[in-house]
C-alpha cells in the first residue's frame, strides 16, 4: 500500500471512530476555491458519491468557511482533509439529519445512530 493509501485509510478510521463515538472533531481542510483552515464539526456520515469520491457529511459549528452562515451542514471531500483532531466533547445527533438522504445513494459507509 502506498503512503497516500495508508494516510487515507487512517483518515477513514479516525472519521469512522468519531462518528461511532459521537465525538466532535477538528478537520484541517485544503481545497482550491475553498477557505483553507480548520473547521470544528460534528461528523454524522461518511459516504461515497456517484463519482466514487469519499465525503464526510458533518455539521460545522465554527472555523474557516467560504460561504459563511455557520453553523450549517457541510460536505467535505476526503481528498481535501489533510488532518483531524478528535476532541473530548460529544454531540447529540441533529434532528435534521437524514440517514436516508439521496446524497448517500451511491454508498453510505458510516452513519451515526
Amino acid at each position: 500500500m502506498s503512503n497516500a493509501g495508508v494516510i487515507e485509510e487512517k483518515l477513514q478510521t479516525d472519521l469512522f471512530t468519531a462518528i461511532e463515538s459521537r465525538k466532535d472533531i477538528v478537520i484541517f481542510y485544503e481545497r482550491e476555491g475553498s477557505a483553507t483552515g480548520s473547521r470544528t464539526v460534528a461528523p454524522h456520515a461518511l459516504f461515497r458519491s456517484g463519482d466514487k469520491r469519499l465525503f464526510l457529511h458533518a455539521f460545522q459549528r465554527e472555523g474557516a468557511s467560504t460561504r459563511g452562515g455557520l453553523p450549517a451542514w457541510r460536505r467535505f471531500a476526503l481528498e481535501s482533509i489533510v488532518g483531524t483532531e478528535t476532541l473530548d466533547s460529544e454531540f447529540a445527533i441533529r434532528e435534521d439529519y437524514d440517514p436516508a438522504s439521496k446524497a448517500y445513494s451511491a454508498g453510505l459507509i458510516a452513519s451515526i445512530h
